[in-house]
């Protein structure tokens, strides 16, 4: 009998299309690569780090959006299993 439960957050949802790596390419340097070719500007400045199939995503994004556009972008990559996403949304008190 197949699991109804919903995927854990941040866990790779096999509808998404994955992006396999150009030789020598890193997977935080492949991720990095598609942050900044986003047209969303503040994604430029989001670091990462992966361990053992493990993406972390760090830094601020101005809505929910854009921080969800980051992990969505981060899970393409061939190799991510998972992202564990640090972004922090501005709010308008910041």
């Amino acid at each position: 009998m197949a699991s109804t439960e919903d995927p854990k957050p941040g866990a790779v949802d096999p509808s998404i299309t994955r992006v396999s790596l150009p030789l020598g390419d890193t997977i935080e340097e492949r991720v990095r690569r598609d942050l900044a070719a986003s047209p969303y500007l503040s994604l430029r400045c989001i670091s990462c780090e992966y361990h053992e199939g493990v993406l972390t995503l760090c830094g601020d994004a101005p809505t929910y959006y854009v921080k969800q556009l980051a992990q969505t972008l981060a899970l393409r990559t061939e190799g991510v299993d998972e992202v564990a996403n640090r972004i922090r949304v501005a709010t308008p008190l910041d």
